[in-house]
C-alpha cells in the first residue's frame, strides 16, 4: 500500500504523485496520504494505522462507497494556542480524478478533536436548470472536484487541552490528535441512473428499520426488538404507555440511558401496558406513521378501545400529535384514544434542520452524533446518514419526507399541518427542553468556539438572532404558543446551559424522569421535582397555560438564551443521583491447604470497613447497576471451568450479585510447604480497576510435621474515574505459575471476537536468567560500536550505518526467537486475530514477567494470505503494565500542567545532544521546569512534590549488580537508584509519567524475589508510566527520537501512538527501537 509523507509548508501547495492536491495556510507539519491496494479495500496497511470503526467500513461496503484515498495532517499550532475560527484557517483539497470519471467525490473531514463534516465540492449542488442554462450559453460546467474545508484548528485544540470529547473514538473514524481527510467515491451507477429516493435511501431505511410495534419490559427496552406485539386485548385493561423515537433513531436507542428503575416504575404504574412504536424516521412523513400505527390498532381489536399516554423523543412528537390531533382524519373508525402527551425535545414550531438549505448541517450534527448512541443503533444511522451523503452527492436533493417533515418553513408540514388553527383536546401537554452549551474537553472541536458560533448560530437563527436550542431543536420550539390551541405547554422543564443536557441525553436525568412521572402520575401520585438551578418545577394542568411567559430572542451578549418559565414551588424528594459505591475487596479461603484439596473460593465485595481497602467505582446516574468482571489467578491450583466471573454491583449493595465462587484444587507443592498467592483481579471492559490478594500454605500431600497457615490478604484498589476509557482490543495476560512459568491467557474486545480471559496455555521460561538476557544476547553489540574519533565524518557515518544494520538484523533475529517462545495457542490466535477484517489495534500486556521485550517479538506467519513478521511494537499501539495494578493515569487524558526537565551537566557542561534536545522540548511546548544543579538533593525535592505530571530525564544511565540498582547519574558524581523511587509523594499521590533518555534504564529484573528496576518499582509506587530505552542510545538521534515523541503527544497521539508511529517511522533506526513503554496505550497527556 503506498504511503506517502509529505512537509507541509503554509507558503506552499503539497501536491502528490497520483495528482491529488492540498493547500493549507497552517504550518509547520506534515500531510502523509495513505491510498488502498486496490478499490474496496482500506487504506490502512498496519491495524495500527487502521482509523475507521469496523461499522463504517460495512456501510460503505453495503452502499459500493468507495474509499479513494486518506489524508493524515499534522500542524503544530504556535505554543501559546492558535485562534480558532479564523478564516484563513482552512483547507483547500482537489482529490486526484481523469477527465472521464464522472463519478462525485464527496470528504468526511474529521478535525483533531474527533470533530465531524461532510463536504461536497464547489459548485455540487448546481440544479438541472443551472447546469442546462450554463450549456445554453456555451459554457460546459466542469465536474465538480474543489472542496474548501474550515479546519477549526483552534476550536480542536481548545476542547483537546481540555481532555478527549466524550465518545470521540467510538463513530466513524477512530483515531484523534490529527486532521482526517477521507475522500469517498460515489458510484457512477447511481449517477447514470439518476436512482430516485426510493431506492438510494429507502432502500437503506428499510434494510435496517421496519414499522413494528412491540412489547417493552425492563428486560427488553434496551434491547432492539425481534417481534412485534401479539395480544392487543391486553391493553384494553386500562390505558397504555406508547413510547415513540425521534429522527434516525428507534425506542431501544432513545431509552438506553434510561435507568431500569424508571422502568420497572413504569411497567409495574401501567400493570405491563407499556408499548414501542419503532418507524421509518427518514423518508416516511410522520403521517405515514401515524397511520400505520392507527390501522394496526383497529386491525388487532375491531371492536375494541385503547387509551394511551404518549412519551415522545424529537420527531416522535410530531408523530404523536398526527395521532392525537387528526387519527380520526387518518384512519376511518379509529379506536385509539391518546389522554397525555410528554414531549422531550419535540420541534412543535418546527426545527430548522428539517430545511432543505440546512440537509447538510443535519448530516454533519448527526454524524458528530454517532460517537455517543449506543452501539445498537450505530450501523443504522451510519447507513441512513451514508445514504443521505449519497443522495446528495448524485441527485443534489436535499429533501426527504420524513426529515422535511421537522422544518420550519411556513408552507411546511408543521406550520400548514399541525398549527394550523384546530380544536383544543381533552389530552394533556408535557413537555422538557434543554439550551445547551458545547464544553470543552466534552465536545469536540465541530460545536466548539468561533466555528460552533458560526455553524449553529447559522442554524437556530430567528429573526437573524441565535436562538437557544439542544444542538438539534430549539428550546422554545418544543412548548411555545404556536398557533394550535394546544400551545403553548405550561410549566416546561428547561435545562440551562450549565446543566449540560444535550437533545438525546434527556433519558439519563432524574429530573426529566420525575418531571414525566408528575405528568403521567404513574402511581397515581405525583412525584415531585427537585430543585433545578435553583428553580422548582411541577406537573402543569392546561389551566395554567396563560401563566407562561416566555422571551425566545437570548439577551444582548449572549450566544444562546432565553428566559425560564414561571414555575411554582414544589416540596422536594431525593433521587437518583451519580455516585461512587465503595466496596472492600475479599476472598475467602483456607489459611492452609493440603495437596488435592479441592475448595470453594469466593470473591465478594463486601461493606466497606473503616479504614480498609475500597474499589471505589463510579455509578452514573442513568445506571441502577454496573457489571465487571472478576478473573481468578491460582498458581499452584487447578481452577474448574472458566477463570472469569461476571459481577454485578448495584446501588444497594446486594451479596447474592456481588460475589462470585472458583472451585479451586491445590497441586504439588514440592517437598515443603509453600505459600501461595490467589489473586482476584476487576476488571470493566478491558480496564482493570483493582485486585485482592489472598496468601495460603500448600502442604505436601501426607507432610507430617506441624504447618502455620498464612491467611494474608492485601488490594491494590483505586478510583475509576466517570467517563469511558478507551480500550485495547487485546490484553494478553501473563500470570506466574512458579519461577520461570507463567500461564497465558487473552482478553479480546476485538469487534465480534468479544470474550474474557481463554487460556493460551504456558509461558516456560525456566533455565533462562532473564537478568542477564541483554548484555549476552544484545550488549556485546555495543562493543563494536564506532568510536574511533580520529574517524572524518563521512568514515564515521559510514561505519555507524553498517554498524546499525547489523545490530537490526541481530534484533530481528531475537524477536524471531522470543515469537517462538510463546505458546502455540497464543501464536495461532494472535495470527488469526490479525487476519480478521478489523484486526487490533492495539495491545496491553498485563504481566507479571516484565523483562520479556514484547516490543521487539516478531510474529512470523501468513497473515491474510501472505507470510509477514512486523515487530508487535511496529504493528500495534501497544503498552505494559503489572496484573492488579489499576487503571492510570486518571483520567485517561492527563493535562500537563508541570512538566520538569533533568538536565544534568558533567565536568564542564552538560551531553551536547542532550542540552540541544532540552532547548528544543522548550520551544516545542513552552514552558519547562529545570531545575539546577540536576544533584540528588534536587531530585529528592522533585520526588516530593505532589503537583508534577511529566518527569523527563536526559543523561547518563548505568546498569547496577541488580536491577534495584540500575541507576541516574546526576551532578557532583552523585546518582540515583531505582530502589530510590519507593515509597514517594509524586508517584503515590501524583502519578506523573517518566520518561527516561538515558542508556539501558528501560530493563527489569528480579530482585528478592520481585520485579524490580525503573519501570517495575514506579508503576508499583503510583508512577501513569515509564519510557524508557532497553539498551544504549546513540545521542543525536535520542534527540530526534524525544523531540519527535513530544511532537506527536502535543499534537493528540496517546503514548503509545506516538512511541508506535515512531518505529514505524524509522524500522532500521537501533534506537527508535530501543525504548519500552510501560503504561495505557491509550492514555494521553495533553499539554497545553
Amino acid at each position: 500500500m503506498p504511503r506517502i509523507t509529505r512537509t507541509i509548508d503554509p507558503a506552499a501547495t503539497i501536491t502528490f504523485p497520483n495528482g491529488t492536491v492540498v493547500e493549507m495556510s497552517a504550518g509547520p507539519g506534515s500531510a502523509t496520504q495513505f491510498t488502498p491496494e486496490a478499490p474496496g479495500l482500506r487504506s490502512a496497511q498496519l491495524p495500527s494505522e487502521t482509523d475507521t470503526s469496523a461499522e463504517f467500513e460495512a456501510a460503505l461496503r453495503e452502499l459500493d462507497i468507495e474509499e479513494q484515498e486518506t489524508l493524515h495532517l499534522d500542524v503544530l499550532p504556535p505554543v501559546q494556542g492558535l485562534r480558532g475560527g479564523a478564516p484563513q484557517d482552512l483547507i483547500v483539497l482537489q482529490p486526484s480524478r481523469t477527465a472521464d470519471d464522472a463519478r462525485p467525490r464527496v470528504v468526511l473531514y474529521q478535525d483533531e478533536s474527533g470533530g465531524l463534516s461532510w463536504h461536497f465540492a464547489e459548485d455540487a449542488f448546481l440544479t438541472p436548470e443551472q447546469r442546462q442554462r450554463l450549456l445554453q450559453r456555451g459554457l460546459r460546467a466542469p465536474l465538480p472536484n474543489r472542496f474548501v474545508i474550515r479546519a477549526r484548528t483552534g476550536e480542536a485544540r481548545a476542547t483537546l487541552a481540555n481532555g478527549v470529547p466524550r465518545g470521540s473514538l467510538r463513530g466513524p473514524i477512530t483515531k484523534i490528535g490529527r486532521k482526517i481527510l477521507k475522500i469517498l467515491v460515489i458510484p457512477v451507477a447511481d449517477v447514470v441512473l439518476g436512482k430516485p429516493i426510493e431506492m438510494m435511501v429507502r432502500a437503506v431505511e428499510e434494510r435496517k428499520r421496519r414499522n413494528l410495534i412491540w412489547h417493552i419490559t425492563p428486560d427488553t427496552y434496551k434491547s432492539p426488538p425481534t417481534v412485534p406485539i401479539t395480544d392487543w386485548s391486553q391493553l384494553t385493561q386500562g390505558r397504555t404507555l406508547l413510547v415513540v423515537h425521534g429522527i434516525l433513531s428507534s425506542v431501544e436507542g432513545m431509552l438506553s440511558g434510561l435507568p431500569r428503575s424508571a422502568m420497572d416504575r413504569w411497567c409495574e404504574a401501567y400493570q405491563g401496558r407499556v408499548i414501542a412504536f419503532n418507524h421509518l424516521s427518514v423518508v416516511a412523513s410522520p403521517e405515514e406513521n401515524a397511520r400505520f400505527f392507527l390501522e394496526q390498532a383497529r386491525q388487532a381489536l375491531p371492536e375494541g378501545h385503547l387509551e394511551f399516554d404518549v412519551l415522545c423523543h424529537s420527531r416522535g412528537g410530531i408523530v404523536s400529535r398526527m395521532m392525537t390531533e387528526h387519527g380520526h382524519e387518518l384512519v376511518d373508525g379509529a379506536n385509539a384514544a391518546f389522554r397525555s402527551i410528554y414531549f422531550v425535545a419535540s420541534p412543535n414550531s418546527g426545527s430548522q434542520l428539517g430545511d432543505p438549505n440546512h440537509m447538510v448541517d443535519m448530516v454533519d450534527v448527526f454524524t458528530n452524533f454517532l460517537t455517543n448512541f449506543p452501539d445498537g443503533p450505530v450501523m443504522y444511522s451510519i447507513e441512513t446518514l451514508l445514504a443521505i451523503v449519497k443522495m446528495l452527492a448524485s441527485a443534489g436533493m436535499k429533501q426527504l419526507p420524513g426529515i422535511a417533515s421537522m422544518g420550519t418553513a411556513a408552507d411546511g408540514f408543521i406550520a400548514k399541518r399541525l398549527n394550523h388553527a384546530g380544536e383544543r383536546l381533552e389530552a394533556r401537554y408535557g413537555a422538557a427542553a434543554s439550551d445547551y452549551e458545547p464544553r470543552p474537553g466534552a465536545d469536540n472541536g465541530f460545536f466548539q468556539g468561533r466555528f460552533g458560533n458560526f455553524v449553529m448560530d447559522g442554524i437556530f437563527a430567528k429573526e437573524g438572532r441565535p436562538t437557544a436550542n439542544d444542538l438539534v431543536v430549539p428550546r422554545d420550539s418544543v412548548f411555545e404558543r404556536n398557533g394550535h390551541p394546544m400551545f403553548p405547554i405550561a410549566n416546561p422543564l428547561l435545562y440551562r446551559p450549565s446543566d449540560a443536557v444535550w437533545h438525546s441525553g434527556f433519558f439519563s436525568q432524574p429530573r426529566t424522569l420525575a418531571h414525566i412521572e408528575n405528568h403521567l402520575q404513574v402511581g397515581g401520585i405525583p412525584i415531585v421535582v427537585p430543585a433545578l438551578g435553583g428553580t422548582k418545577v411541577t406537573e402543569a394542568s392546561s389551566t395554567d397555560a396563560d401563566r407562561v411567559r416566555l422571551r425566545s430572542r437570548p439577551p444582548k451578549g449572549r450566544l444562546r438564551g432565553g428566559n425560564r418559565a414561571t414555575e411554582r414551588d414544589t416540596p422536594q424528594v431525593p433521587l437518583l443521583e451519580e455516585v461512587e459505591i465503595r466496596r472492600s475487596p475479599e476472598i475467602t479461603f483456607h489459611e492452609k491447604v493440603t495437596e488435592g484439596q479441592t475448595s470453594d473460593l469466593t470473591v465478594r465485595l463486601a461493606d466497606l470497613v473503616a479504614g480498609g481497602d475500597a474499589l471505589v467505582i463510579p455509578l452514573p446516574i442513568d445506571k441502577d447497576a454496573v457489571e465487571i468482571t472478576v478473573e481468578l489467578s491460582a498458581p499452584g491450583f487447578t481452577v474448574e471451568g472458566p477463570r472469569a466471573a461476571p459481577m454485578t454491583v448495584k446501588r444497594k449493595r446486594d451479596p447474592q450479585t456481588e460475589q462470585v465462587t472458583f472451585r479451586v484444587t491445590a497441586k504439588n507443592p514440592g517437598t515443603e510447604p509453600v505459600i501461595r498467592k490467589l489473586i482476584a483481579t476487576f476488571w470493566q471492559d478491558n480496564n482493570c480497576i483493582g485486585a485482592v490478594t489472598h496468601e495460603t500454605t500448600v502442604t505436601p500431600a501426607g507432610y507430617g510435621r506441624p504447618v502455620a497457615g498464612s491467611g494474608h490478604s492485601s488490594a491494590d484498589t483505586l478510583l475509576l474515574r466517570p467517563g469511558a476509557r478507551e480500550d485495547a482490543d487485546l490484553v494478553i495476560y501473563v500470570r506466574s505459575l512458579q519461577p520461570g512459568v507463567f500461564d497465558v491467557a487473552l482478553r479480546s474486545r476485538v469487534p465480534g471476537e468479544e470474550y474474557d480471559m481463554k487460556p493460551m496455555g504456558e509461558l516456560k521460561l525456566v533455565g533462562t536468567d532473564f537478568e542477564d538476557f541483554f548484555k549476552q544476547v544484545v550488549d556485546r553489540q555495543f562493543s563494536t560500536f564506532p568510536r574511533d574519533p580520529n574517524l572524518d565524518e563521512k568514515e564515521f557515518e559510514d561505519q555507524l550505518n553498517a554498524w546499525n544494520g547489523s545490530f537490526m538484523s541481530r534484533l530481528a533475529d531475537l524477536g524471531r526467537g522470543l515469537w517462538s517462545l510463546l505458546p502455540d495457542k497464543l501464536r495461532e490466535e494472535y495470527l488469526r486475530l490479525v487476519s480478521l477484517p478489523t484486526p487490533p489495534r492495539a495491545l496491553f500486556v498485563q504481566s507479571d514477567e516484565m523483562t520479556l521485550p514484547w516490543e521487539i517479538i516478531r510474529p512470523a506467519g501468513m497473515i491474510n494470505g501472505q507470510f509477514e513478521e512486523q515487530p508487535l511494537g511496529v504493528r500495534h499501539v501497544l503498552g505494559r503494565w503489572r496484573p492488579g495494578l489499576g487503571a492510570r493515569p486518571q483520567p485517561q487524558g492527563m493535562p500537563i500542567k508541570s512538566f520538569v526537565v533533568l538536565n544534568p551537566r558533567y565536568g564542564t557542561g552538560a551531553l551536547y545532544w542532550a542540552d540541544l534536545e532540552s532547548e528544543r522540548l522548550k520551544a516545542l511546548l513552552g514552558n519547562l521546569q529545570k531545575p539546577s544543579p540536576v544533584d540528588r538533593k534536587a531530585l529528592d525535592a522533585i520526588l516530593s512534590r505532589t503537583d508534577v505530571q511529566m518527569v523527563h530525564f536526559n543523561g547518563h544511565g548505568t546498569l547496577g549488580a541488580n536491577a534495584e540498582l540500575n541507576g541516574l547519574e546526576l551532578e557532583n558524581k552523585e546518582s540515583l537508584s531505582a530502589m530510590a523511587l519507593h515509597g514517594r509523594p509524586l508517584g503515590l499521590q501524583g502519578h506523573p509519567v517518566l520518561y527516561l533518555n538515558a542508556c539501558s534504564v528501560g530493563r527489569t529484573g528480579q530482585t528478592l524475589g520481585r520485579p524490580a528496576g525503573f519501570a517495575a518499582i514506579c508503576i508499583e509506587n503510583g508512577w501513569s508510566g515509564v519510557i524508557a530505552p532497553y539498551w544504549p542510545v546513540y545521542d543525536p538521534w535520542a534527540a530526534d527520537c524525544s523531540l519527535a515523541l513530544y511532537t506527536k503527544l502535543r499534537l493528540g497521539r496517546s503514548v503509545g501512538e506516538a512511541l508506535q508511529e515512531i518505529r514505524r517511522e524509522q524500522p532500521n533506526n537501533f534506537t527508535a527501537q530501543a525504548y519500552s513503554y510501560f503504561g495505557d496505550p491509550w492514555a494521553r497527556l495533553l499539554f497545553p
